[in-house]
Order: structure tokens, then C-alpha cells, then sequence
């Protein structure tokens, strides 16, 4: 996945050291990164609040559960774990660091969230909200555990809270479907360009391939660019870009073009200048 140069990334870590066998992630990795934990519902809360950016900016965007979900370590990438993990455990953590980039690291990859039973399916619901409406965003979910029943975890992301309009979906595999001893360790599994909703959400889903629970044990939210499209349009202009000649319209509707320029100087010089912003994209 290529990432622009100056975006934002947000990463979540879906346990912590509140959770039974959790870990807290570090308040800034060895990459200096900056990290967000999910906390507790014991804490009294299952929503994560103002989210912080890689670089430690804060935002308003919030993580926040709609159904309950289990959170462990244990048989996770760590293998057998203790409460809490012990240090030795922690460095145990059998990832790929390089192949999973942002999320490759130990703290954050050892434990995890799964999915149970609500209203008789194993799935797991969760909004995030305070996106900018006019912005993609692009999600990268890591999935670990040993022996899961599904070795595959569905990621599903909707654009109603209501979970009926899907947008988009990935499969990752939790742990090897021939052998579920060798959990995953280098995969994520990617939700690109994702438009939220009008007001600012995407609401995420996620289960076991075949009805049972599925697992996340880390998140990166990647702040991506702002798409073209009619949602925001104020007005369009046909212009020569080296004459700055304009198309307009005369009183009685015919098309004029400005500064006397003909119309066939015209050809093959068009651009749309859309937004109230005035962003320019150049139609070729």
C-alpha cells in the first residue's frame, strides 16, 4: 500500500494491560510512533476517545464497541501467556516486525479482542467517528491467534449503523487453516480508500469465516486523500490554460469565450475547477 508523504496514521491497540493476560502498548515504540489502547469495558468504558496521530497530534476521532467482545493474550502470537504476560513472554511475540510495518510491534500484536455471541451471530461492532466526511481513509487490520475454530477473520466495513450497506470487506487469516498451531505473523488484512459517512463514520464488523469468533488484535487508520466526486461541487469552468481564455454565455445562451478568443482555441484545454476551495483537477 502506498501511503502520501504527509498523511496521518492512527494506531490502536485492541487490549491492554486492564484486560486479563493484556498488555499496554508503548506510549511511543522504537519507530516513534505514538499508540491509542482500548480500554476495558470493566473501566466503565469500551470507547476510546480522541484518538492521537503517529507523531502524538490529537484529533476527534473516536473508537467506540456497540457489542460486547472478549480480550486475552493467551494463544495469541505470544503462544502460552500469564496474568499479566511477563516480560520474557512480551519478547516471545512471534511477528514479522518489517513485514507488518506501523503494527509490527510486540506490545501491541501479543494480545487480542474476539468476537462473541450477539443475537446469535460471533460478531464484534464498532464505529469510528470524527472522520472528515470529504477525506478516504484507509484501514489495515492485524489478526492473530493460535487454534482459532475459523481460521479466517472477516473485516467488514459499512457506511449505516444499522450494519445493512456494506462497503467493503477482506479476509485475513488468523492462524494457518492446514495447521492451527502456526498463527498469523507478517499479514493484515486491508480496507482501502473507505469513504465514511456524511457525518463522519465508518462502522467496522468483524467475525469468523464460518460463524464462529473472529480476532483483531491491532489497527492502523490512514488518513488518505479527497476524492473527486459531485458531493461538494460549486461550479465548473472550461478555461485555455495559456490564453486564460474563458467559456461564457451570451444573453441569448450561445457560448461565448472571453478575451475574444475563438472557440476552436479552446480544444483540448478543459479543466474542472470544483469546490467552494477552488481545488483545481486537470482534465487532459
Amino acid at each position: 500500500m502506498v501511503v502520501p508523504a504527509l498523511a496521518k496514521s492512527y494506531l490502536v491497540d485492541f487490549n491492554s494491560a486492564k484486560a486479563w493476560r493484556g498488555v499496554d502498548p508503548p506510549l511511543v515504540d522504537a519507530n516513534g510512533n505514538r499508540w491509542n489502547a482500548l480500554p476495558h469495558p470493566l473501566s466503565g468504558s469500551s470507547q476510546l476517545n480522541g484518538l492521537v496521530d503517529t507523531a502524538g497530534g490529537s484529533s476527534l476521532i473516536d473508537v467506540g464497541f456497540s457489542t460486547p467482545f472478549a480480550m486475552d493474550s493467551y494463544n495469541g502470537p505470544a503462544g502460552v501467556t500469564s496474568n499479566p504476560p511477563t516480560a520474557q513472554q512480551i519478547a516471545a511475540t512471534d511477528i514479522d516486525a518489517v513485514a507488518l510495518g506501523m503494527l509490527g510491534v510486540k506490545e501491541a500484536a501479543i494480545d487480542y479482542i474476539a468476537s462473541i455471541s450477539t443475537n446469535g451471530t460471533k460478531d464484534a461492532r464498532f464505529a469510528i467517528q470524527g472522520l472528515d466526511p470529504l477525506l478516504t481513509y484507509t484501514l489495515d487490520f492485524f489478526g492473530s491467534f493460535k487454534y482459532s475454530a475459523n481460521a479466517t477473520t472477516v473485516y467488514e466495513a459499512y457506511t449505516d449503523a444499522d450494519y445493512t450497506l456494506l462497503a467493503a470487506s477482506a479476509r485475513l487469516d488468523v492462524c494457518s487453516p492446514a495447521n492451527g498451531a502456526l498463527h498469523n505473523r507478517n499479514k493484515v488484512a486491508t480496507l482501502p480508500n473507505m469513504r465514511p459517512s456524511a457525518g463522519g463514520t465508518i462502522y467496522v464488523r468483524f467475525r469468523g469465516s464460518g460463524g464462529g469468533p473472529g480476532y483483531l488484535n491491532s489497527l492502523r487508520i490512514v488518513e488518505g486523500s479527497r476524492p473527486l466526486d459531485g458531493r461538494d461541487v460549486s461550479f465548473v469552468s472550461v478555461q485555455n490554460p495559456g490564453s486564460s481564455a474563458q467559456l461564457t454565455a451570451a444573453t441569448n445562451g450561445d457560448l461565448l469565450a472571453s478575451l475574444d478568443q475563438p472557440l476552436t482555441n479552446l480544444r483540448s484545454h478543459w479543466y474542472l475547477l470544483c469546490r467552494g476551495d477552488t481545488s483545481v483537477v486537470w482534465i487532459l
